[in-house]
């Protein structure tokens, strides 16, 4: 199936005949090339576009962002869906689809002529008026249509509503004058008394509102002031918020959790408002305005036909005809166009849900267009007459991804606002609403999207239920179930099962508490990896509630699935720490009395920095001196290299023996920055090509260069191997340096959470 409406024209025809670009780096394709010079992006989903397109000359919607950002990549090739590649470049091939233009050329309707007093000879010079104008009318629409969306207002619905506020205030004024004329005065008096902190400021205040609120040419040229100075403030803020709306992407994949070098995201936004960005950026909704102002047009130039009823002056009636068919011809036309346009939405619609994993897609759309009675107003897609097809768009998608933009698994759920867990392997702990004993939609998956174990929704007749607990690096999880017999009455039993299903008891009482084994504020980043969210060890408490029989706590290892003292547990962080300093513990160096001696920060496994400047090797020695910049304020090893940021706010490169492989790069002043193992990750106002100062976020690489990532947003949110990027563009994966947008689920799975 063709998505694009162009006829039998396969995408390999295009690019063998047309030039084409790449859409996802901008680099020329050459004719007939299977994969793009620039980023090797296969043809499959390389679009065609035209020189003069590309230069700005073409159907562009006016936004240079649509063709940087709009992509559409196949489920089957990329597994990545990107909203509404090409829309709007559709109709620069209309008029290439001979066959389907001479079906509405045939549209001539002669039977109206047949009592006509017309001769055969003008019969047929009535049905050439018609189709001469309607080949007209169809090879003048598309020049139509980018005229008008190059002077398409997109806010101006926003501005006209403001307009007709204006004089507002001033008939206000005139009311409220009618009503109480003295009122103006209390209010002068009012002014002075509140806003008057001495006999002066009282009496210009009291002055100013007066004049204000007088009845003289000066007190109405002022109140224009006001009114138009709030109403222009108003009317930004509200063109604003529409402009942030609109621009934010909806098919952009947000981190839920990250786990190693994997990330649970999320969309933006629902599978019905994707549907919504697609008809905003493909450019459906200006071309229908346009369609629909020129039909119009016509309208009001039309000359009423005869409607079979003719008159005694054959000429006269001949050319009213003659002006009836071009009418007819044009209209026709842009039936055609609007319905091309139409079908086209339609079917990248219908593709789009398909792919998404939506059942029965075209019946969800056809059901939207059940209301469209009146041609001239734009399609409705979204009134839909059937709740069940509602909650069929109301979904999310989810997906499981790795640092190299690898999707392993997509799949779709109506809560927006699921709690997830994701370990070194890719394993995910998802829920909905509170993970606890009382949670029923807690689910586990592996990375390919295949549920390892759930919560039982709903208690067995009888009464036993099971829980989960989160996912932990390992992929063994703890079970916890609620049984009672008559022997212990209520009790529970908890279980550590390994990934394969195989599981052990390793407790058994009348209750069983269970929480994360946190160490203390100043060990956690040293015993736990800032970017992994999975427990590695459990503290419980157990026992009977009558009298608090058999009571018994510990830490439980996840591990092995053994169950430790705290004193043991403690042992462990101790020798965490140990590791990652290099030598003593802090408990060791408060022993020695080296209370002094700050503690060392590992920088890889040969070496730690000290002293705040001073790097040491493992045996204590100290083996080389950052003093330059005035010391070091953060430092990073990445890759083979250390990434020094000094005091003075610059930045510097040694390699692994210490060797200066890039000099000192000034770091902008008032940019925020964090170190990442892909680079130096800055964010602030920098100077665009045109020299004007633009909110950035952009990534310092080894040679000191700057690659930009989002030009929308200078937040500078790290999670991962992810940065914010902001709602234009979607989190933006440092790896790839591209933003992380929807994927299609090729296995959906209906999770059921909230």
């Amino acid at each position: 199936m063709n998505i694009y409406g162009r006829g039998q024209q396969t995408e390999a025809d295009i690019q063998n005949t047309q030039t084409v670009f790449c859409k996802n780096c901008g680099h020329k394709i050459p004719p007939g090339g299977k994969f793009c010079p620039g980023c090797g992006t296969t043809a499959s989903i390389i679009t065609q576009q035209t020189e003069d397109t590309q230069t700005g000359h073409g159907l562009s919607y006016g936004r240079e962002r649509h063709r940087k950002f709009f992509k559409w990549y196949y489920a089957g090739a990329a597994g990545i869906i990107v909203l509404a590649a090409v829309c709007i470049l559709i109709f620069t091939k209309f008029h290439n689809n001979t066959s389907r233009v001479q079906d509405v050329r045939s549209s001539f309707n002669k039977e109206y002529y047949k009592d006509s007093p017309f001769s055969k000879k003008q019969v047929t010079e009535l049905e050439k008026e018609y189709k001469s104008s309607y080949d007209d009318e169809m090879k003048a629409l598309d020049a139509y249509i980018l005229a008008y969306m190059k002077n398409y207002d997109e806010y101006g619905d926003i501005k006209e509503e403001f307009e007709n506020l204006t004089g507002v205030t001033e008939k206000f004024y005139q009311a409220v004058n009618e009503y109480d004329p003295e009122l103006k005065n209390v209010l002068a008096d009012e002014a002075a008394y509140q806003y008057g902190k001495s006999p002066l400021s009282s009496y210009m205040a009291g002055q100013g509102v007066g004049i204000v609120l007088s009845d003289s040419e000066f007190g109405r040229g002022i109140r224009g002031v006001i009114e138009a100075v709030g109403l222009g403030l108003l009317e930004s803020l509200a063109i604003k918020s529409q402009e942030e709306e609109n621009n934010a992407r909806k098919d952009a994949m947000v981190p839920v959790a990250f786990g190693g070098d994997f990330a649970f995201v999320r969309s933006y936004g629902t599978i019905g408002q994707m549907l919504e960005q697609i008809e905003r950026d493909s450019g459906y909704i200006i071309a229908n305005e346009a369609l629909s102002e020129r039909k119009k047009a016509l309208k009001n130039e039309n000359v009423t036909d005869l409607s079979g009823h003719w008159g005694e002056d054959i000429e006269k009636d001949f050319n009213i005809c003659m002006q009836s068919e071009n009418y007819k011809g044009r209209t026709d036309a842009l039936e055609h166009k609007k319905k091309e346009w139409k079908d086209n939405l339609y079917q990248w619609k219908s593709s789009f849900l398909t792919q998404m994993g939506i059942e029965n897609a075209d019946d969800i759309l056809k059901a939207g267009n059940q209301n469209d009675e009146d041609e001239d107003t734009p399609d409705e897609y979204y009134t839909y007459i059937d709740e069940d097809k509602i909650r069929a768009l109301e979904p999310y998608v989810y997906s499981i991804i790795d640092k190299k933009g690898k999707v392993y698994s997509s799949f779709l759920a109506a809560n927006g606002g699921l709690g997830a867990a994701v370990n070194e392997n890719g394993m995910c702990s998802v829920w909905a609403g509170t993970l606890d004993d009382n949670c029923t939609s807690h689910i586990i998956l592996d990375k390919e999207g295949n549920t390892m174990f759930s919560n039982d929704e709903k208690e067995a007749e009888d009464g036993i239920r099971s829980v989960y607990y989160n996912v932990t690096p390992n992929g063994s999880v703890l079970k916890k179930t609620f049984m009672s017999d008559y022997e212990h009455g209520d009790y529970q039993v908890l279980e550590y099962v390994k990934p394969d299903g195989n599981s052990k008891k390793l407790l058994e009482a009348g209750y069983i508490d269970i929480k994360e084994a946190i160490p203390g504020k100043d060990d956690a980043l040293l015993y736990k990896n800032p970017n992994d969210n999975c427990a590695g060890y459990y503290q419980y408490e157990s026992g009977y509630k009558d009298g608090n029989s058999q009571y018994a706590s510990g830490i439980i290892n996840m591990s092995d699935g053994e169950l430790i003292t705290q004193n043991q547990y403690d042992e462990i962080v101790a020798k965490e720490k140990e590791n990652r300093i290099g030598g003593m513990t802090i408990l060791e160096q408060l022993d020695a009395n080296l209370e002094d001696q700050p503690v060392r920060t590992r920088l890889n496994e040969k070496y730690l920095l000290g002293d705040g400047n001073t790097i040491y090797d493992n045996s204590g020695k100290a083996v080389k001196e950052l003093n330059n910049g005035r010391g070091v304020k953060n430092i990073l090893y990445a890759s083979g290299q250390y990434w020094v940021i000094t005091i003075s706010g610059w930045f510097y490169i040694l390699d692994d023996n210490f060797d200066e492989v890039l000099k000192p790069v000034e770091i902008p002043e008032g940019v925020k920055y964090c170190l990442t193992e892909y680079g130096l990750l800055a964010a602030g106002n920098i100077e665009n090509e045109s020299g004007k100062k633009q909110e950035s976020v952009w990534l310092y690489n080894d040679s000191g260069g700057q690659e930009m990532l989002s030009v929308t947003n200078a937040d500078l949110e790290i999670e991962g191997f992810m940065a914010n990027g902001g709602k234009e563009t979607g989190w933006i994966n440092l790896y790839t340096k591209k933003a992380v947008l929807v994927s299609a689920p090729e296995k959906p799975i209906s999770l059921r959470l909230g």
